[in-house]
């Protein structure tokens, strides 16, 4: 089994609050219709209930939904692929995405699917590893995204860590392919110049990258480990939901 090297659930909710938020200016949430693709056992979407008008958490693995939490509220979960979102299209404000693409094999289906259900000028949280990132952040071994799969399973049974390797993290441009039909606005940047604005924890050991000029950190985006962005649904600046 792997785990992931991320924050805890609720750090990782609040990292995306901030994010939001700061893209939204004077925006609310609470009068935001909301969806969490991949919601795994949905803490994510029960930190974001008490902030938006209505969540919806949906995960491909119902027996994970099932253990943890309960339609309530304005809270509900339910089990879906999110290549096939059961929604209207243009019915979200906004959609957060973290931590689930690597885990898709369907990646543009997906990313397609997002767009479809989010209304013009809505936006989605996006986060995501690199493939080049040294240490792969589901088995903690080195290089091991970098290999193809079939060498990555064998590394992986080699080193007593697992059979398969079905993690798919692609690299800088390829994500930014995938994410065409959108205008991006990156927050990754950001998050190293000011660490402790955005409650990021300094992962870089002795390496103080904040120090640099932001124009050489904006330069290295290709070799960030993880992405953090705000993709908006066309180029439309963003308005209140009509729901």
């Amino acid at each position: 089994m792997f785990t992931h090297h991320t924050a805890s659930r609720k750090n990782q909710a609040e990292k995306i609050h901030m994010i939001v938020t700061d893209f939204l200016k004077h925006n609310e949430l609470s009068h935001m219709n909301c969806l969490e693709v991949g919601c795994g056992k949905g803490e994510i979407s029960a930190y974001f209930s008490e902030l938006v008008k209505n969540i919806w958490g949906i995960d491909i693995n119902k027996k994970i939904i099932m253990k943890s939490q309960i339609n309530q509220g304005n809270l509900g979960f339910s089990q879906a692929n999110g290549t096939n979102l059961p929604f209207e299209s243009s019915f979200f404000d906004l959609v957060l995405f973290p931590q689930v693409y690597e885990h898709t094999l369907n990646q543009q289906l997906v990313i397609n699917e997002i767009h479809r259900v989010l209304r013009p000028g809505g936006i989605c949280f996006f986060s995501g590893p690199n493939r080049f990132r040294i240490i792969e952040s589901h088995y903690f071994l080195p290089f091991l995204s970098w290999l193809p799969h079939k060498l990555a399973s064998l590394y992986l049974r080699i080193m007593g860590k697992g059979e398969v390797f079905d993690i798919y993290p692609r690299n800088y441009w390829y994500i930014n392919k995938l994410m065409k039909g959108f205008t991006k606005h990156d927050y990754t940047y950001k998050m190293i110049k000011d660490p402790e604005y955005y409650k990021i924890k300094n992962r870089f050991g002795p390496w103080k990258f904040n120090v640099l000029p932001t124009f050489i950190v904006k330069g290295l985006e290709p070799l960030f480990p993880n992405y953090n962005w705000i993709l908006q649904k066309e180029n439309e600046k963003y308005s209140h939901s009509p729901f």
